[in-house]
């Protein structure tokens, strides 16, 4: 059976089962009767996420998780989680990483997925340190240090070829910390940005490197490391990823008292305001609001570009 007409007879029968008709969740809702029965009849295509949660409230049923179970394999599932951890993951917000959490919960335990437990592991890990991210007393790399500790120590960690979540996870722990298992982070995060062959882990690992030289006055070589990120063509980044590694060049050019840096803020706020995801215009924002004191061009931009949205 199309999988499509099979999930469609599935939402018939919850719907059923409920005793409603199909003019009943019409005027319980906002879907139409012809939607629902295109839905039920497997020829709406892909029903929206909207459709789905508004009948979920009618039918107090999760069709969400259903559609997913019914439509794809666990690879795919799997694979559309690892889209939505792109650079912007720290953004996500509670009811993302709620449903995230669902779905690796309805994949985890397939015989399909019988291979990839420690990857669950690590993207389980990464998501609970997003939610954790405010939490000054959480330790990831510790948590990190005891799922890895058959595979990473401070004898290879800069030898070993690294899986993209152990990268991402990795460039998070050296952002936070000036060595892990003994090892200096900028050695550490020199390691990954050789490895990132994906645009979002080549930004997060180019900026937490970035980071770590700003943290150490060597603005050059912060400078080197966020040029080489913008420029790459053969992994080129995100608009939203250019947005971070511009803003981390402004402060790097502005500490280095390189003139440059005003054309930079202003290119990163327009890049932020016209073309990247609103949350991360917003981040920047409010960044620049918190160190406006430290910078008096950042005053006199204000009117100018940031609240002219």
């Amino acid at each position: 059976m199309d999988k499509l007409k099979e999930f469609g007879q599935k939402v018939r029968e919850i719907r059923k089962a409920r005793g409603l008709s199909q003019s009943d969740v019409e005027a319980l809702s906002f879907i139409s009767k012809k939607s629902i029965s295109r839905i039920e009849n497997g020829k709406q295509g892909h029903p929206s996420i909207d459709y789905l949660v508004e009948l979920s409230k009618v039918y107090a049923y999760n069709l969400v998780d259903l559609f997913i179970a019914t439509i794809y394999t666990s690879l795919q599932v799997l694979a559309d989680i690892k889209k939505d951890l792109d650079v912007n993951a720290h953004l996500l917000s509670k009811r993302k990483l709620e449903e995230i959490d669902r779905r690796i919960g309805m994949i985890e335990n397939d015989y399909e997925l019988r291979n990839k437990g420690y990857e669950l592991e690590l993207l389980k890990l990464f998501i609970d340190s997003i939610r954790n991210k405010n939490d000054s007393s959480y330790d990831l790399g510790e948590k990190f240090r005891f799922i890895t500790r058959n595979r990473i120590n401070n004898k290879n960690i800069l030898t070993n070829v690294y899986t993209p979540i152990e990268l991402r996870l990795l460039s998070d722990i050296c952002s936070e910390s000036e060595s892990y298992l003994g090892v200096s982070r900028v050695k550490i995060l020199k390691s990954c940005t050789c490895q990132a062959n994906t645009p979002t882990l080549l930004a997060v690992s180019s900026n937490s490197l970035a980071t770590a030289y700003y943290e150490r006055n060597n603005y050059r070589n912060a400078l080197e490391a966020l040029e080489k990120a913008i420029r790459n063509k053969d992994n080129a980044v995100s608009l939203d990823a250019l947005v971070y590694l511009n803003y981390n060049k402004f402060w790097n050019l502005y500490k280095k008292n390189d003139p440059g840096y005003k054309l930079c803020l202003k290119n990163t706020l327009i890049l932020a305001r016209n073309y990247s995801n609103i949350a991360v215009y917003q981040t920047i924002k409010d960044k620049l609001k918190k160190f406006a004191y430290k910078c008096n061009y950042i005053k006199e931009i204000e009117k100018k570009v940031l609240y002219f949205r």
